[in-house]
């Protein structure tokens, strides 16, 4: 449901674009229709990114670029949005760099297959960030091609408004960056890690090397069970309760088991005895004068 939404929402915003250009063609404001085109054409670049990636992109990672696009062009842009809230800049910065440091680690992570051994998390966190950082300076960039070409006032205050926009982006990408270091630990980080497990389920074929949180518990315990078991194999055996240990040479295997002849042997005096003693008690048991009696 959730999913539907989001989804609805991305297509609606696809629709007022669309619907935005001819009405600025009409109204012959050429600026806008230009911004509400170009803000239309980039709100596709995710589905590019998936055929020519290959790749199964959550549709978090949809919302996310589509809002960015639609709020950075067209609502900071044509309805001035950046001049009315003075907030609206670092939302946008903040939140983009947010987006860009996930989508830096989940690149660099997934070039590595998973292998958290191969690239330790730190290493993949710095690389994430930079990633993200190295976005954020692209689109200050295109800020000023944007200025120097068209007239426009996308920089507004110019080297402050640059500078500021980079320390956001700075913090931004820290916080995308280190919420894939908790990750790859195990920590959970709330909902930064929502949209990092989603793609690496969507996308299991490319983390080959990879194995999450319940797995790695199963393999630990299938380890430490062997383990065990091997440790158990390789003590000594113990000494039964009831007497020595039975060594299990030809010698003391005779001594402590004896062959069956010498079992007979031993058993037939006492067979013998127990036969006299059978045959001497109907002696006691006879009266004294039975003899007399039948004489």
């Amino acid at each position: 449901m959730i999913g539907f939404e989001k989804g609805r929402l991305v297509r609606a915003v696809r629709f007022a674009l669309a619907l935005a250009v001819p009405v600025a063609l009409i109204a012959a404001r050429w600026s806008t229709a230009y911004l509400a085109a170009l803000t239309l054409a980039l709100s596709f670049l995710p589905a590019l990114f998936e055929r020519h990636l290959r790749i199964s992109l959550p549709l978090v990672f949809f919302v996310w670029i589509v809002l960015f696009v639609f709020g950075t062009l067209f609502l900071g842009e044509v309805f001035d949005f950046y001049e009315r809230y003075w907030w609206w800049d670092i939302l946008l910065h903040g939140g983009s760099a947010i987006g860009f440091g996930l989508a830096g680690f989940l690149f660099v992570f997934m070039l590595f297959e998973g292998d958290r051994f191969a690239a330790p998390p730190l290493a993949i966190a710095f690389i994430a960030f930079c990633f993200a950082v190295s976005i954020g300076v692209a689109w200050e960039i295109f800020e000023f091609g944007m200025d120097r070409l068209f007239g426009m006032t996308m920089q507004k205050s110019g080297l402050v408004d640059t500078m500021g926009d980079l320390i956001v982006d700075c913090i931004g990408a820290s916080i995308g960056a280190w919420a894939g270091y908790f990750y790859l630990k195990g920590w959970k980080t709330g909902w930064l890690s929502h949209p990092i497990r989603d793609f690496v389920r969507l996308n299991r074929g490319r983390f080959g090397k990879f194995r999450d949180g319940a797995k790695r518990a199963v393999g630990k315990s299938i380890l430490s069970v062997r383990r065990t078991g091997s440790a158990l194999a390789s003590l000594p055996p113990k000494e039964p309760p009831y007497g020595p240990s039975v060594e299990h040479d030809g010698s003391n295997s005779e001594k402590n088991h004896p062959k069956a002849e010498d079992r007979q042997e031993i058993q037939k005096p006492a067979d013998d005895e127990r036969d006299a003693k059978k045959a001497a008690q109907p002696e006691r048991n006879r009266p004294p004068n039975a003899d007399q009696r039948s004489s």
